[in-house]
């Protein structure tokens, strides 16, 4: 419209009528010649559209599919900790190598020891440990050492779940109760109680365990270990280095300021399990009598050894793998599966994969030069 606009002026503000004729013929040649000249940027007709989508929809979905095949998903630390006990403990290096190797060695055995440096492998690359190091179980192995243990093993989509924070909880069962058989029984009447150790009511728990199994437990010892998955700040690695240090350190201060338990600590540090064991001590020249080594071994278990390895393994933790999430396809390869709540997840991407390969597909056709 402008453009002819422009024309008109032109044409009245010519001196002559061919003049103007003239400038008219010319004008409209230049017109003609500028729409002839194909456009950069075409009109999109319906056949394009079609066409051109397709291709957007495949790229976005690739990206997408991507993240499934390579996601990654949560597990509980005592799942984790099943998979770490399978283990071919020979293949495994000989130590753990941190900044606190040394101070370690005088109070955990060679197994605890591997045991460490497994998870630090498994953590840092679980890839690697997969395949070098793990061996597979043909049978779930229940070490009756906790309430929740031996059920089929589950992984997350989120780290959100619902069932993933149920399995947060947990309680380590008494040796009375292991050494009289008990486990199973224990386990059922935990659950008619769990909700008091849920809400707080330690005392009201702690009384209730007293008038079923005679047990006297202190209620400020209690200890709900979170055995789930754990999300940290990678900032935590130095609270974490500081929580061992503090239990190396009361440690020292422990031996310095008791002589019993500094003789029997320097004989049986290491092998502290002895203190729940039925039979008695082989070689015990520390003076004291098998029931007074028994017990302190058993005291220095509950407030320094399990505490310093349970840090150990929080500061691997927050080192290596500090979201604690690993491969779903290798967990899966390990038997684990999808808790109830996160299969309808599943179900989901397995309904966008199969619109990406589709989509891949007909995209592919579509370039086919024949």
């Amino acid at each position: 419209m402008n453009c002819i606009t422009t024309i008109l002026i032109q044409i009245n503000l010519s001196s002559t009528k061919s003049e103007g004729l003239l400038f008219l013929i010319v004008t409209l040649l230049v017109l003609i010649l500028l729409f002839s000249i194909p456009s950069k940027h075409p009109k999109k007709t319906k056949e394009t559209k079609e066409k051109t989508q397709p291709e957007q929809r495949v790229q976005s979905k690739g990206s997408l599919d991507q993240e499934i095949l390579n996601n990654k998903v949560h597990i509980t630390l005592a799942n984790f900790k099943h998979i770490i006990y399978q283990s071919n403990i020979k293949d495994a290096p000989a130590s753990i190598e941190f900044v606190f190797s040394e101070e370690l060695k005088p109070y955990l055995n060679w197994f605890e020891l591997k045991t460490l440096a497994i998870f630090n492998v498994a953590l840092s690359d679980f890839t690697n440990y997969h395949e070098t190091i793990y061996k597979p179980q043909k049978k779930r192995i229940d070490t009756e050492t906790l309430i929740y243990e031996g059920a089929p093993s589950a992984f997350h989509i989120h780290s959100n779940c619902e069932n993933l924070n149920k399995e947060y909880f947990n309680f380590k069962i008494p040796q009375e109760i292991k050494d009289k058989g008990l486990v199973q029984e224990f386990r059922v009447w935990f659950n008619t109680v769990r909700n008091l150790l849920e809400e707080g009511r330690y005392d009201v728990f702690t009384a209730r365990l007293y008038s079923k199994y005679g047990i006297l437990t202190n209620e400020k010892a209690i200890n709900i270990e979170n055995s789930g998955s754990i999300a940290f700040d990678p900032d935590s690695v130095y609270l974490t280095a500081l929580r061992i240090t503090n239990i190396l350190r009361d440690i020292e201060n422990e031996k310095k300021r008791s002589t019993k338990m500094r003789v029997i600590l320097d004989h049986f540090a290491k092998v502290s399990y002895f203190g729940s064991s039925k039979k008695g001590l082989v070689n015990n020249t520390t003076g004291y009598s098998d029931a007074e080594v028994k017990l302190v071994l058993r005291e220095f278990e509950e407030k320094f050894k399990h505490p310093l390895v349970y840090a150990v393994e929080q500061h691997l933790i927050v080192k290596h793998n500090p979201s604690f999430d690993f491969k779903r396809e290798i967990l899966i390869n390990l038997g684990f599966r999808a808790c109830r709540n996160c299969e309808d997840v599943l179900q989901e991407e397995a309904v966008i994969e199969t619109r990406i390969i589709k989509a891949v597909r007909n995209n592919s056709e579509d370039d086919l030069p024949f």
